[in-house]
């Protein structure tokens, strides 16, 4: 999909999601930074060899306002079963931490990563209102 995406896609959406669970609902979360940069190189090659640039995209599954960022990444890492933490830290599936901290990972995942869309759901929209505002300052 990935592949077919890159060729011919004008915006190519990482879900981060792996294997669909037995509930039939759920899936694993595939949220390493191994599978990303697999994802990330395969997308680059394939559009490059068709001579396309597509937007990179990321579905945001988390969005966590908090001070304290460590713990609740620890948090969400026990709750979904991803190890190590720093997976969930580093991952553009999950925004966690204050405004200011969610608008520095945007810029951060912009530049090392080119990923420079967003979806994130309805939910977290009022939340993300003042992190569009960082960015935009």
């Amino acid at each position: 999909m990935l592949r077919a995406a890159a060729r011919h896609a004008d915006v190519v959406g990482l879900a981060g999601l792996g294997r669909t669970l037995a509930d039939g609902h759920h899936h694993e979360p595939r949220w390493s930074a191994a599978d990303l940069q697999r994802q990330l190189r395969l997308i680059r090659a394939e559009a490059q060899r068709a001579g396309r640039q597509p937007v990179i995209e990321a579905l945001v599954h988390v969005v966590t306002v908090t001070e304290d960022r460590d713990a609740a990444v620890r948090q969400i890492a026990d709750r979904m079963a991803i190890t190590p933490p720093a997976d969930v830290a580093r991952t553009p599936f999950a925004l966690i931490g204050t405004h200011a901290e969610m608008a520095a990972q945007l810029r951060r995942q912009s530049e090392e990563l080119g990923i420079s869309s967003y979806v994130v759901r309805e939910p977290a929209v009022a939340d993300l209102a003042r992190v569009i505002e960082l960015l935009n300052s």
